[in-house]
């Protein structure tokens, strides 16, 4: 979430949407150089957004995923 909905104004375009999911059906991927480090970080702070814990993948990086309270499904990876 990048900005709280109680902060814009009535006639602004994300107003309207204020009650909905946002992200719904959107996947962010985030490459990072740590994801190790990252995902420690994000666990320390948010851990009940954390839907998939750190892992190998079969594609060959390591990666977790994250949702935000908007409904963002965010792949943070190697």
């Amino acid at each position: 979430m990048l900005t709280d909905e109680t902060v814009l104004n009535d006639n602004h375009y994300f107003a309207t949407m204020a009650e909905s999911k946002k992200g719904k059906g959107v996947e962010l991927i985030l490459p990072v150089v740590d994801v190790e480090r990252v995902y420690n970080k994000f666990n320390s702070i948010y851990p009940n957004h954390i839907e998939s814990e750190i892992s190998a993948r079969s594609w060959g990086k390591l990666d977790f995923r994250v949702v935000d309270p908007d409904g963002y499904y965010v792949r943070v990876t190697s």
